[in-house]
């Protein structure tokens, strides 16, 4: 489960990350997508890295999903066309399938490179003012526990809530 949460100034966002250092939740599980990534340097706090702030993942994803579909089609019509391929088709129609399917992938990967996460978008015009969005990434059992306390301490609510689980082809 992932929180998100919307802060004004950098040291505030530096006392919720050692607020929840002291709450056993670890850096790794920390993204802030801020416009002041120096600050955010300055203050060692982890900034959010491109697989959280761009598509890669789920572009990846359906570019692996259709390339495995068209690599199948393809592996099925060479295998079947070409002489030499029919010795060992089993062999051959794998190798071509993870061929053009791993070529889906990277493709969508660089695609989704470019392209900024949907879940973002709405927190954009608020980052590009000067606010940091904070996202905690949590396991479902944890992830009310921590909102209750973040609440209790900095009386905010999360501003949205979302699963971490990346699944190809939702919008």
């Amino acid at each position: 489960m992932r929180l998100y949460y919307l802060f004004d100034d950098i040291s505030a966002v530096q006392h919720i990350t050692k607020y929840l250092h002291r709450n056993r939740v670890r850096d790794c599980r920390i993204h802030v997508l801020s416009g002041d990534e120096a600050g955010l340097y300055k203050h060692h706090i982890h900034s959010a890295s491109p697989i959280q702030t761009r598509e890669i993942v789920r572009f990846g994803e359906e570019g692996g999903i259709i390339g495995l579909v068209i690599g199948a089609f393809v592996a099925v019509t060479l295998v079947y066309s070409l002489d030499f391929m029919r010795a060992m088709p089993a062999v051959a129609f794998t190798v071509l399938t993870l061929i053009i399917a791993a070529h889906g992938a990277w493709i969508g990967g660089m695609a989704g490179l470019a392209t900024m996460n949907r879940r973002l978008k709405k927190f954009l015009p608020a980052v590009n003012e000067g606010r940091h969005l904070v996202m905690i990434d949590l396991p479902r059992s944890r992830s009310r526990a921590i909102a209750d306390l973040i609440q209790q301490q900095f009386h905010q609510l999360p501003r949205e809530e979302s699963r971490t689980a990346v699944l190809p082809f939702t919008s």
